[in-house]
């Protein structure tokens, strides 16, 4: 059946001009899980993050260059934001990463470095036992955010997913909204 799908999907390209189209590399860029390509028509770019890799990629197929940076943690989806910076949802946080370099974000070796803008709400979280100290906030125990994109208002929507997905006993996902994110640092809280 799929080979039938995919010969019909196919037949009127041949049929309008001859040969089929074929893929190819674009770029060999190593991802555990590569997901979430989004064309950035301003950057003119393609952003995408391997999920596993703990990455962010922007390729420019122009110059076949990639830039990379590294996250700390895993990454669901990235979107693009405005004035060259884009939004990358983490575990429990959003990032914005600013590839112009505009004040922070980039350290003196050039590495382009993620800047915190939001978390899911204290609600979201689960409190840690620290002994003799008080407890900590931490984000649920198999969780993380996975696919997102922007509305027509600018806000960032992004769901979260748990890791045992596949368990119908388990702890569902929930989608949530971020307004607009304040130009750097850490000031909200994604809406529930």
């Amino acid at each position: 059946a799929a080979a039938m799908f995919l010969s019909a999907c196919l037949s009127p390209h041949r049929a309008a001009g001859g040969a089929a189209p074929t893929v190819s590399l674009a770029l060999d860029s190593k991802c555990i899980l590569g997901e979430s390509p989004v064309w950035d028509a301003k950057m003119r770019r393609l952003h995408f993050v391997d999920i596993n890799g703990k990455r962010l990629h922007s390729f420019d197929p122009k110059t076949s260059k990639c830039s990379t940076v590294e996250m700390g943690e895993e990454v669901g989806c990235v979107v693009p934001y405005k004035k060259q910076r884009v939004l990358v949802a983490g575990v429990s946080q959003v990032w914005q990463v600013d590839f112009a370099g505009e004040k922070k974000g980039q350290t003196g070796d050039g590495k382009l470095l993620p800047c915190e803008v939001a978390s899911v709400p204290d609600s979201e979280m689960e409190a840690m036992d620290n002994p003799g100290e008080d407890p900590t906030l931490q984000p649920l125990a198999g969780f993380r955010f996975n696919d997102g994109k922007c509305d027509p208002k600018g806000r960032f929507l992004v769901g979260t997913m748990n890791k045992d997905w596949r368990d119908a006993k388990a702890r569902k996902g929930k989608l949530f909204r971020m307004d607009e994110p304040p130009p750097w640092g850490k000031e909200a809280d994604l809406d529930g």
